[in-house]
């Protein structure tokens, strides 16, 4: 695994961070990137949005959208489409993502 010095810890080790497509999911995000600068986001860009909305069975309504700063342009979707989508609808891409060993990474 080739390490990006942005994204280890003080131990040596990569810190990605993933939650649901929801208000809380992205707030909890939001936080932990924030108190915790080395920590990356891991599929929680738009693109990763859309390919789940699009693998699920319908989401919960979104009553309101916390702001993503890693990617701004990804609250604004989420408000637009205005439904929730959860880890349960990308469950084969992140695995697959653990058995290479590391998360996708993206720059943030």
């Amino acid at each position: 695994m080739t390490e990006n010095p942005s994204v280890v810890s003080a131990s040596g080790w990569p810190i990605a961070v993933r939650a649901d497509f929801d208000s809380a999911g992205t707030g909890h995000v939001a936080a932990i990137l924030k108190t915790v600068p080395a920590v990356v986001p891991w599929r929680m860009g738009v693109q990763d949005y859309v390919a789940t909305v699009r693998g699920s069975h319908g989401g919960s309504p979104l009553d309101r959208v916390s702001e993503t700063p890693w990617d701004p342009s990804l609250a604004m979707r989420m408000r637009k489409t205005g439904v929730a989508a959860y880890e349960e609808a990308v469950l084969p891409p992140l695995i697959e993502d653990l058995r290479r060993g590391q998360p996708l990474v993206r720059d943030r």
